[in-house]
């Protein structure tokens, strides 16, 4: 009866130990993954140390991974590239996959934009705004480039007054990567999402061209 309750107690204390490492390990990769976003030169050099690689799996520290590359994309660090890159494809979720292209994009390397773009869901690329910076980034010279933008220009928002300004000759020169129009004005838009009304102004200026000019129409 004396032996098999040490055999019992040694289990539950080995289950207990299991558990208590298991919830460490959990604290440890939020604790590393919040330092990422304050601190990601600071959380990057803990993660590299051996005791939290022995600690960690290879899955927690893909996930802390990618809290870094996020932070160092938000910063323009060419790290972030390199770590968002070097995840499976299992972790680039939306946030992954739009902070790798914003960065991209504020680099001006549209050809890693567009890799990035092709690697969301089909679904997330028929949104208005993927749509616009999928033909930007593809480049303006492929055929169906233009009935693009008259489809988005269509509609009357931001994007639709972003695809105005591709379609107008006054707003760039044509096949440029050059950002025109509302896009000079607002450059935080394509990474934030959002435009102020300056940018709006900008846009509508640069559509607009010379006084006493109207806006072309589009059938």
């Amino acid at each position: 009866a004396i032996h098999n309750y040490f055999l019992y107690r040694a289990e539950i204390t080995s289950k207990e130990l299991r558990f208590t490492l298991q919830q460490g390990r959990i604290a440890l990769v939020i604790g590393l993954v919040r330092l990422a976003a304050l601190d990601p030169a600071t959380a990057q050099n803990l993660l590299s140390q051996d005791k939290s690689r022995q600690l960690l799996s290879p899955q927690q520290q893909a996930t802390v991974q990618r809290a870094l590359g996020i932070a160092w994309a938000q910063r323009h660090d060419p790290a972030g590239q390199t770590l968002l890159g070097d995840l499976p494809a299992s972790l680039l979720d939306e946030a992954a996959l739009t902070w790798g292209f914003r960065d991209a994009l504020w680099h001006g390397n549209w050809q890693l934009a567009a890799r990035w773009l092709g690697a969301l869901p089909p679904a997330q690329q028929r949104d208005r705004a993927w749509r616009y910076w999928m033909i930007r980034s593809r480049g303006e010279g492929l055929p169906e480039a233009t009935g693009a933008y008259r489809d988005l220009a269509a509609w009357p928002d931001y994007y639709g007054i972003l695809a105005w300004s591709r379609l107008s000759v006054d707003c760039h020169q044509p096949g440029s990567h050059r950002p025109a129009g509302i896009e000079r004005h607002a450059p935080g838009a394509a990474r934030q999402g959002v435009v102020g009304p300056r940018g709006l102004a900008g846009g509508t200026a640069c559509l607009a061209g010379p006084p006493g000019r109207t806006f072309p129409r589009i059938a």
